[in-house]
């Protein structure tokens, strides 16, 4: 049997097969998700009492967590990225007291019906 680097030419083909399947899939649809989708209603969100286990529980894990000027905070980021269409993305950043309540929280999207929806208001 044929060796190449180690690794039997046989193998090697089928893998460099299978890397090509995938790439192609992927080039050939033109699109790719990062991030966990999440309602776009956030008004259910209040400050000073709103917990993080409450939002953990409505809206899944937080896709980034960090600090803001202190502040424990928490985003969670849904981005969908296209080369035939825009690139629509949202996010929601929550910032905690040090009580696990909420102290601001902020949500922007580029998707349509968030833009109407939220022009609308």
């Amino acid at each position: 049997m044929a060796h190449y680097g180690g690794v039997p030419m046989a193998l090697r083909s089928s893998i460099l097969f299978a890397s090509t399947l995938i790439f192609s899939g992927a080039t050939l649809s033109g699109c790719a998700t990062v991030g966990s989708d999440f309602p776009s209603e956030v008004n259910w969100i209040t400050k000073d009492k709103t917990k993080r286990d409450e939002l953990e529980k409505r809206l899944g894990a937080p896709f980034q967590v960090g600090f803001d000027s202190g502040q424990l905070t928490w985003t969670w980021g849904f981005y969908r990225y296209s080369l035939f269409r825009p690139v629509r993305t949202k996010d929601l950043v929550v910032r905690f007291n040090s009580n696990g309540t909420v102290s601001s929280y902020s949500f922007s999207s580029s998707f349509d019906e968030d833009i109407q929806n939220l022009k609308n208001k």
